[in-house]
């Protein structure tokens, strides 16, 4: 027998599963305890001038540095909110792009 349970919210839930069980008279009363919890992260990425724009997991997100001369920078700040309960982990991956 296998149980699944997919959460709907960030929250604990408790209930109870009739099972029945082969030559038991009465069905087995299962109570299960869970947690629900979402991760609540977002990434963010400040240009030159304080536009915030948000990168999405969708896709290929790319980040503009402009035209940029010989021994001059382009910064553009890249934040990770996490506004959930847990901590994560994150991995990045920069991939160069020749124009």
């Amino acid at each position: 027998m296998s149980l699944y349970f997919t959460p709907k919210s960030d929250q604990e839930v408790n209930f109870n599963i009739a099972c029945n069980v082969k030559k038991k008279v009465e069905p087995l009363r299962l109570n299960v305890k869970a947690e629900g919890y979402c991760m609540s992260a977002m990434v963010v990425c400040e240009d030159s001038f304080g536009s915030r724009v948000e990168l999405t997991s969708e896709g290929i997100n790319s980040i503009n540095f402009g035209q940029v001369e010989i021994n001059e920078e382009s910064i553009r700040n890249i934040t990770v909110f996490n506004a959930g309960k847990f901590n994560f982990d994150y991995e990045w991956e920069l991939v160069e792009r020749s124009v």
